[in-house]
């Protein structure tokens, strides 16, 4: 086989401590971040916070680890950004480690060129948005990625070693990945079918391990949604137009644009590029066995593939296909190690400039709709104007509630208010959501309140009007945060709670 050239040579470069610099320096950074108070919560966030204020079997969206994961951070740092979000900045640093020193392993015994892989792999994956973004918002994502990836090299080293210790692992992984996300389920079909095709005398024990560790991942869940009518269930199937109206119609084409260019986004062009390149260029197989590259193809392409035909259906977020870039990584290091040497330095530029932009973009002031951190500004001004509201408006501050008609308001109001009184998500016709399963302020009779609503509102909603005695004209507060704008809302003071609290005639989850 051809002995492939590195911008980076072993001989002058100790790849190990290389990589280990890499990794603690994009930590550093991402904590450094985080610390700097740049960016407020994105609403997700906030939102699991406060779940897992109330902790439960399972969410409305979501599986719980996400909500259990906070709580343990926030007992350490508190209620605070740095309490949601170091999780998240030391997951991605225990997925850099697990992707070099994972690979490293499986390249030992190989080839001199396949001695790069861990190393690049390394690179691409601190150099795509996909995985910087989870290295510091609190998401299922984060949680999720990091479980898959090490269900696929427990998956893969017992593939080459049946031994009990990567069975208990990959038991682990998918319990803790299903508690997660109701993707890592995927995770199942998935690897019987590379266990069937290459080890079929370790397919049993391997079913029934993925069949114990879903069982286990689920059971909790199941047992939430019995309790509320499998809303969890529902939502999963409306979210993918799979139920309600919009499964009436199957072929919506015009989606799919939206999400291709959403995955080369989240990838970067050039890395999206040497990925599909890859796929269809026989050389890439030479670095690898036959069932390795075969391990990659079964946790790629049906994954992406489901996604892209979903596409034609409804809108497909960036970040679902996540899961397919995992085993993704080691096909791109070896698309770029069969670069020319220029074209390397010029795609190692292009990953450091990204590099670069992503953790300064931060600090950077972005004019007008390129400002796209602007929907996480703003909510801690807003918070502290709500509660200087609360002490001028109002005879008694302590009987004053706050309450929004969405669940990223309500749970950053939540969150940001100081107090952190959890606020009230009241149904004006929206879809369901966690709130929704929480009481309402049927105790409240007699309070006041402060409705908020995302953006400019100048006409008080008449279901609002029916539930208090008097409501005021809505104020719009432009809010700023470090001095760069933030989101605009209208803040609606209400006086005299009546006890009515809207119910939608029809359901939407």
């Amino acid at each position: 086989m051809q002995d492939y050239k590195f911008i980076f040579s072993p001989k002058k470069i100790n790849f190990d401590l290389l990589a280990v610099g890499i990794i603690l320096f994009s930590f550093l950074l991402r904590l450094g971040i985080i610390l700097s108070g740049q960016i407020n919560l994105y609403y997700d966030e906030a939102q699991y916070w406060d779940w897992s204020r109330s902790l439960d079997w399972s969410y409305y969206s979501k599986g719980p680890l996400i909500a259990y994961f906070i709580w343990f951070w926030t007992k350490i740092f508190g209620p605070t950004e740095l309490g949601i979000r170091f999780g998240a900045c030391l997951n991605l640093t225990i997925l850099q480690s697990l992707i070099y020193f994972g690979l490293k392993k499986i390249c030992s015994q190989k080839t001199h060129s396949t001695s790069y892989l861990p190393l690049i792999a390394l690179i691409i994956a601190t150099t795509t948005p996909l995985f910087l973004v989870t290295g510091i918002l609190m998401t299922t994502d984060n949680l999720l990625v990091l479980c898959y990836s090490f269900a696929l090299f427990f998956l893969y080293f017992y593939l080459q070693t049946p031994k009990n210790k990567y069975l208990i692992g990959i038991l682990i992984s998918l319990i803790l990945g299903t508690l997660a996300k109701y993707t890592m389920l995927i995770f199942i079909p998935l690897s019987l079918f590379v266990c069937f095709k290459y080890q079929k005398k370790q397919t049993l024990k391997l079913t029934l391990t993925l069949l114990l560790g879903g069982t286990i991942g689920l059971l909790p869940i199941l047992i939430w949604n019995i309790k509320y009518n499998f809303v969890g269930i529902k939502h999963v199937l409306y979210r993918g137009s799979l139920a309600g109206n919009k499964a009436k119609e199957f072929f919506r084409p015009w989606h799919f644009p939206e999400f291709l260019a959403s995955q080369i986004g989240v990838l970067t062009p050039w890395y999206f590029f040497l990925l599909f390149k890859a796929w269809f260029n026989n050389n890439t197989q030479i670095f690898l066995k036959p069932q390795e590259y075969t391990f990659c193809k079964t946790f790629f392409w049906p994954i992406w593939l489901a996604f892209t035909a979903l596409s034609f259906h409804t809108k497909v977020e960036a970040n679902w296909p996540a899961l397919s870039y995992v085993p993704a990584l080691i096909i791109l290091a070896i698309s770029f190690l069969q670069l020319k040497l220029k074209w390397q330095k010029i795609v190692f530029t292009c990953g450091a400039i990204t590099f670069i932009l992503f953790h300064s973009i931060v600090f950077i002031p972005m004019p007008g709709k390129l400002d796209v951190l602007q929907r996480m500004r703003g909510y801690e001004q807003i918070g502290h104007y709500i509660k200087q509201l609360k002490q001028t408006q109002f005879k008694n501050p302590n009987k004053v509630f706050i309450i929004s008609d969405s669940y990223g308001i309500t749970s950053e109001l939540s969150f940001y208010v100081p107090g952190q009184q959890r606020a009230f998500c009241v149904n004006f016709g929206r879809k369901q959501n966690q709130y929704d399963i929480w009481l309402s302020p049927k105790n409240k009779i007699g309070w006041d309140a402060i409705f908020v609503t995302k953006g400019i509102e100048k006409n008080i909603p008449p279901l609002l009007k029916k539930m208090f005695k008097r409501v005021l004209r809505p104020i719009i507060f432009h809010s700023t945060h470090k001095n760069k704008p933030g989101q605009v809302v209208s803040i609606i003071i209400c006086y005299e709670y009546n006890g009515f609290w809207p119910l939608p005639k029809n359901k939407t989850y």
